[in-house]
This record gives structure tokens, C-alpha cells and sequence, in this order.
């Protein structure tokens, strides 16, 4: 159930995503027009940014919470369920975020575009090869999107942009603190506890 709501949340999210970049970056007035319209009551967003937070928590306690843990990873299911926390801990704020700035052009598509880099790991992780490196291998690759969003910054705007600073800033930040976190016996306590309730 949770698998499948989470996939159904996420698929959703990546429509949500496209339909936003293009009603705003069409060059028709009506299209620009529109986004603004969904802007003002996003409710569908809202509900999808939200539900992929709920959903990915409940998924990760619940991939934790089976005798297998998590696919192909090597460190104990309680220790790893740090990182899908994280992701989706950080997702909802910038997704909330993005919304609450949607009539600041510039920080509204920086906060969707962290979001969505945020979720990026996982994906990174599954790609051949990159699992065996480490979190280290994973991560790096990720904050390359992030590299490039403050480069475009500077090449486009000739500083960097306070969203793209303090964002991706804080998905850095997270990737050693997660790592840290995870291997406490505060953490695992805190896992163990998740992972009873829905056993």
C-alpha cells in the first residue's frame, strides 16, 4: 500500500513539475496567465508535495520494518532509513516554500528545482556502479545540481541567488549530518521506535 501510494505521489509530482515549467515558460501570455491562476490556489500541489512528504516517510519506515530492508544496501536498515527521512524532511519545506514565493519568479522556480534535486539520490543511487562507491559517490553527484544552479547564477546574474545559497547550502549540509545521525544510538533508537508503528 505505502509502495504504491508513494509511487502514484511521486509520478504525480513529476506532472505537477512539468505542467508548472511549461504553463511558466511558454511564451504565450494566456499559458504565463495560467500559471499565475493555478498559483494562487494551488491545492493540487499542495496536496502533492505534502502527500510525497507523508508517503515517503511511511514508505522508507516500512521498507525498515521488513526483513529485508532496503535493496542492495549494505548498512542496517535502521541506520540507512536516515537518509529517505532527510529527503523527504527537506522536500515539504522547499516544495512549501516555492509555493509561499510563487509571485517571485526567480526564488519560486529555484525552491522547485532544489525539491526536485532533493529527491535526486535515491535515483543516483540505483544507477550501476554508483551503490558500491558510498554515499560519498551519491551525494557528490548530486550536489552537481546544485553546482550548476550557482554557476548559472553567476554567469546570469553576476551573484548568487539567495534561494540557490541557502538551499543548496542546506541539502549539503544535510548529506554529512544524516550520515552522522544515522549511526547514533539516539537515531536508531528513533528507527525503532517508527518502525514498531506500523509493525
Amino acid at each position: 500500500m505505502a509502495v504504491a501510494l508513494r509511487d502514484d505521489l511521486l509520478r504525480a509530482w513529476r506532472s505537477v513539475y512539468r505542467l508548472d515549467r511549461a504553463l511558466s515558460h511558454s511564451g504565450f501570455a494566456y499559458r504565463r496567465r495560467a500559471h499565475r491562476t493555478t498559483s494562487e490556489d494551488r491545492p493540487i500541489q499542495r496536496g502533492v508535495g505534502r502527500g510525497n512528504g507523508g508517503a515517503g516517510h511511511a514508505r522508507g519506515i516500512d521498507r525498515c520494518s521488513t526483513h529485508d530492508g532496503f535493496v542492495n544496501v549494505a548498512v542496517p536498515p535502521l541506520q540507512f532509513l536516515a537518509i529517505p527521512i532527510f529527503d523527504m524532511s527537506l522536500f515539504a519545506p522547499f516544495v512549501g516554500l516555492a509555493i509561499a514565493q510563487r509571485h517571485n519568479p526567480q526564488s519560486h522556480k529555484r525552491w522547485m528545482l532544489l525539491a526536485t534535486v532533493n529527491l535526486v539520490p535515491a535515483a543516483i543511487a540505483r544507477w550501476p556502479g554508483v551503490l558500491p562507491l558510498g554515499p560519498l559517490a551519491f551525494f557528490g553527484l548530486t550536489d552537481l545540481f546544485v553546482i550548476a544552479l550557482a554557476i548559472w547564477d553567476f554567469r546570469a546574474r553576476g551573484r548568487l541567488y539567495p534561494v540557490t545559497l541557502w538551499g543548496g547550502l542546506l541539502i549539503i549540509v544535510s548529506q554529512p549530518l544524516r550520515l552522522a545521525v544515522s549511526s547514533t544510538q539516539g537515531w536508531v533508537v528513533f528507527a525503532r521506535w517508527a518502525t514498531g508503528l506500523l509493525s
